[in-house]
């Protein structure tokens, strides 16, 4: 276990991204908000996070907040290009923006605890088709969480451009 608590340093850090790279689940607790840096940094080391949820204030949807503040939004909302933000929206008959909780992260009930999160890595690991399309969803996605620079700014899709697609969706769902 790494602490990467107050008076993060320059070794810790590295041996936390040196944890994610060789590990199959990171776990993502929940902590000041539900986009944290540590669920981009595991997905860029190609780690799958893991995550526990309670019930949202959308009916059947789960949050990575936690149950006392049912007022936080479903996972689906509070990740970026998820396809929640392109209003189901359909373009040559392909689904647009991530399923986080189908094709990217494994979740286990908050309530239940460790006991649960280990139930459910087995099932995956017991699967290795599953875990497989987890690990690639992973490394298809894990680039829209970074941004280019200096000479490959423009030759991969990233972040930026991820955003401008975004964008197009929104404006082109509100075009008047």
């Amino acid at each position: 276990m790494i602490d990467m608590g107050r008076g993060r340093d320059v070794k810790q850090v590295n041996e936390a991204m040196i944890s994610y790279t060789q590990s199959i689940f990171c776990l993502i607790l929940p902590g000041d908000s539900p986009v944290q840096k540590r669920f981009f940094d595991v997905m860029r080391k190609g780690c799958i996070p893991l995550m526990p949820t309670w019930e949202s204030f959308v009916p059947g949807k789960r949050s990575g907040w936690k149950k006392w503040d049912m007022s936080r939004p479903p996972i689906a909302v509070t990740y970026p290009f998820s396809n929640i933000h392109f209003f189901g929206q359909k373009e040559d008959n392909k689904e647009i923006g991530i399923n986080y909780e189908r094709d990217l992260i494994v979740t286990f009930d908050g309530e239940c605890g460790a006991r649960c999160a280990r139930k459910v890595m087995e099932e995956i690991m017991a699967n290795s088709t599953e875990m497989r399309r987890l690990q690639s969803n992973v490394r298809k996605y894990a680039p829209l969480f970074a941004y280019g620079l200096e000479d490959n700014a423009y030759r991969y899709v990233d972040g930026f451009s991820a955003l401008l697609v975004n964008i197009r969706h929104f404006v082109k769902t509100y075009d008047m």
